[in-house]
C-alpha cells in the first residue's frame, strides 16, 4: 500500500514535472519566437541605418557641391552688380541725349496720326469710287446688253 501510495505520488510527481517541463518548454518556444522577431527587426534597423548612412552620404556630398555653386554665383552677382552700377551710370548719360529726341518723337507721331487719318480717308474714298464704277460698269453692261437686244428686235 504504501509503495502504491508512493508510486502514485511518484506518478504525480512525475506528471506534475512533465507539465513543468512542457510549460518551460513552451517559454523557451516563445522566448526564441521573440528573440527571432528581435533579431528580424534589428536587422531591418540595421539595414535602414546602412540606407539612411548613404543618404547622409549623398546628401552630404550634395550640400558641398551646392555649396560651391553658391559661392560662384555669389561671385558671379558681384561682378554682375559692377557691371550694373557701369551700366547704370552709361543709361543716365543715355537719357539725357534722348530728352531732346522725345520731343522730335512726339512731332513725328503727331504727323503719322495725321498721315493715318489721311489714308484712312483715301481708302474710303477709294471704296466709293470703286463703288462708283462698278455701277457705271453694271449700267454699261445693261444699256450693251438693250442695244443688242434691241438690234437683234430690228433685225427680226
Amino acid at each position: 500500500m504504501r509503495q502504491k501510495a508512493e508510486l502514485t505520488k511518484q506518478n504525480a510527481k512525475h506528471l506534475q514535472g512533465k507539465q513543468q517541463k512542457q510549460k518551460e518548454l513552451n517559454e523557451i518556444d516563445e522566448c526564441n519566437q521573440l528573440l527571432n522577431s528581435l533579431l528580424k527587426q534589428a536587422e531591418a534597423h540595421r539595414q535602414t541605418l546602412v540606407s539612411q548612412k548613404a543618404t547622409l552620404r549623398e546628401r552630404d556630398q550634395t550640400l558641398l557641391s551646392k555649396s560651391k555653386r553658391i559661392e560662384k554665383l555669389l561671385v558671379k552677382t558681384q561682378e554682375l552688380e559692377k557691371f550694373k552700377f557701369v551700366l547704370d551710370y552709361k543709361i543716365k548719360e543715355l537719357k539725357k541725349d534722348v530728352k531732346p529726341n522725345n520731343e522730335v518723337s512726339a512731332q513725328l507721331k503727331e504727323q503719322t496720326t495725321k498721315m493715318e487719318q489721311e489714308v484712312k480717308h483715301f481708302s474710303r474714298v477709294k471704296t466709293n469710287m470703286q463703288l462708283i464704277v462698278k455701277d457705271l460698269q453694271l449700267k454699261m453692261a445693261g444699256l450693251i446688253k438693250e442695244q443688242k437686244d434691241l438690234f437683234a428686235t430690228l433685225k427680226a
